[in-house]
């Protein structure tokens, strides 16, 4: 008999739960990623957060308590930063997108319901995001780099 895909005796699989923030690397799945999913997983948090129907997306259903209850998951030095916005910022940098602008819902290929490890780490932050908007000057335009 051949091992199934979610037999976890193999040695060579880890769970996502097993990664170190130190160890954290492009083949590795983001500590935000990891906390979000977990975090919309957990049957416990179903008040504030849940999958969609088809499990491709997550809605928030209480923004408010979903707010109180992001520290920890949030990427951010310090606790006052723990908001919906920066929440919103961080979503934007690992590339989810809004399936309807009138619901607090989320989606990203690589995360989804139930998704292994390999999936997960398809989530990953865009290259130079930060950077580009950093450097736009306020016409939307990049800067003219003035030559001595």
């Amino acid at each position: 008999g051949g091992r199934g895909y979610g037999d976890m005796g193999d040695p060579n699989r880890t769970g996502r739960q097993s990664h170190s923030i130190f160890a954290f690397s492009t083949n590795k799945v983001s500590p935000f990623v990891s906390k979000l999913h977990d975090m919309v997983d957990d049957p416990t948090h179903r008040d504030y957060v849940r999958w969609s129907k088809d499990g491709r997306s997550f809605i928030i259903t209480d923004e408010e308590k979903f707010e109180r209850n992001l520290s920890g998951v949030l990427p951010v030095p310090v606790s006052f930063m723990v908001n919906m916005n920066n929440f919103h910022r961080e979503l934007a940098n690992y590339g989810f997108k809004k399936p309807d602008a009138y619901k607090l819902e989320f989606a990203h290929d690589g995360f989804t319901r139930g998704a292994p490890e390999e999936t997960l780490t398809l989530v990953r932050q865009k290259e130079n995001y930060g950077r580009y908007r950093k450097d736009m000057n306020v016409a939307g335009k990049p800067p003219v780099i003035m030559r001595a």
